[in-house]
């Protein structure tokens, strides 16, 4: 699957990229508490209802849409945009990683937001899908750096609104319509 990776590494053409089995991305070591327990959370929703899927702890990411890639990139400060040929384990909505952060301290409320993340239901949001997925796997292949940075990016905003309306907003104290 074509999909684009974002990174601080440097990757040539053709390199195949993998994380060894058993072991955890740097992502995840890297990452901070709250981002290793919400990845943590989401493991387990998979050990019990996913079995079959890659561990976000050693699993790669990357985006469906260039536009998301460069948005993510201008905004983490990232150096490199990578069109990869992906080995695709499963997709979710991006900002609902966010948003189980943000609720770790409430379970029910993580368990509708990993839920909705591994199986979106689009007659809750009468039929909106989320602009902006992220995909997960074990490996890819890079075909190319991509080079051209500068042009727009898609914003993560409409989802973020999306993600509101179901969850509600902890720091605002606001409830969604599932939570």
């Amino acid at each position: 699957m074509k999909a684009y990776h974002v990174t601080n590494e440097i990757y040539n053409k053709g390199d195949c990229i993998s994380i060894p089995k058993g072991e955890k991305s740097r992502y995840y070591i890297n990452g901070t508490v709250e981002q290793r327990d919400t990845n943590d959370f989401f493991d387990n929703y998979i050990d019990l209802n996913h079995p079959d899927f890659v561990h976000r702890r050693s699993a790669l990411f990357a985006f469906e849409d260039i536009r998301a890639a460069k948005e993510y990139c201008r905004a983490e400060g990232a150096h490199h945009i990578y069109e990869v040929d992906f080995t695709l384990s499963y997709r979710g909505p991006f900002v609902l990683v966010n948003t189980l952060m943000k609720n770790l301290e409430t379970p029910k409320k993580c368990e509708l937001i990993a839920k909705e993340y591994f199986s979106p239901d689009l007659s809750i949001l009468n039929g909106q899908e989320w602009y902006i997925y992220e995909i997960i796997g074990s490996s890819f292949k890079v075909i190319q750096e991509i080079q051209e940075r500068n042009t727009i990016g898609i914003g993560f905003q409409p989802d973020y609104e999306k993600s509101e309306i179901l969850f509600g907003n902890s720091v605002k104290g606001t409830r969604g319509i599932l939570a």
